[in-house]
């Protein structure tokens, strides 16, 4: 049973693409030249960038790990967190799957060193929705849709989706995925990537604007957990005198290879 995947964009630390780039001439034409989409056309983009993803898939063992990240303008990225996960638990029924999760959230913003914290955590994914809107799941679970679970968002807040482009490219797995593969000419260690991108427009107050751009990247042939490969929210920043382009990343850096 093929299921799309999960958690929503504004609620979750912002996912991150491997490469990261600046403010540049298409983002300042994508800002002259919008052109409006539903929410309903992004879930569809994506529901079929995750279609042969498939949540039975998971098995006790399986383990994942994610970096999240940042760049101001054209300074180098900076990582300030890895995310890690490993089952230890799967309990699968007609309607639902839950899973016992052992997380490692290792902080790296301190100035006395890293901060680890590790916790079990359950979760419980249904089997039979097309659109899957849950916050409480792990963080590499990719998305379907956009809307908290009941369509409506925060208080006074308004949200628009502009410029959506959905296109396909080989790209490389992880340097530790590719060091416990059997890479060759004829098996560039590489899959297809689905990209889904867009701006979404945040008013609050009809009055406040924020600007977002969004760039994802999913691998239709991977596993559930890491179905969302990387994503990226790129948006101009008050900072002291002047704003500043500043692009926060999630990425995956690890995962069990079958």
């Amino acid at each position: 049973m093929n299921k799309a995947s999960l958690i929503v964009f504004f609620m979750i630390s912002a996912f991150a693409a491997s490469a990261f780039m600046g403010c540049n001439d298409n983002d300042e034409n994508n800002l002259q030249n919008l052109v409006e989409v539903s929410f309903a056309d992004i879930d569809q983009a994506i529901i079929n960038a995750t279609k042969n993803q498939d949540p039975t898939d998971i098995y006790v063992g399986q383990y994942f790990k994610y970096e999240d990240n940042y760049q101001i303008e054209l300074n180098e990225p900076q990582i300030n967190a890895y995310f890690e996960g490993t089952i230890l638990e799967v309990t699968d029924s007609e309607e639902s799957l839950r899973i016992v999760i052992l997380e490692t959230d290792t902080d790296l913003t301190g100035d006395d060193g890293p901060i680890i914290d590790k916790k079990e955590e359950v979760y419980v994914i249904p089997k039979n929705n097309n659109i899957i809107r849950k916050t409480e799941l792990p963080k590499g679970v990719a998305t379907n849709s956009l809307l908290p679970a009941n369509n409506q968002t925060p208080r006074n807040t308004e949200l628009k989706a502009y410029n959506l482009e959905v296109s396909t490219s080989s790209i490389p797995f992880p340097k530790a995925i590719q060091k416990r593969m059997n890479c060759h000419p004829e098996n560039p260690c590489s899959f297809t990537g689905h990209r889904v991108k867009f701006l979404l427009e945040e008013r609050v107050n009809n009055t406040q604007t924020l600007m977002i751009s969004v760039d994802r990247i999913y691998m239709q042939e991977g596993s559930f957990l890491t179905g969302l490969y990387s994503s990226c929210q790129s948006r101009f920043v008050d900072i002291g005198s002047r704003d500043y382009y500043v692009k926060q990343c999630t990425v995956l850096r690890d995962s069990t290879v079958d």
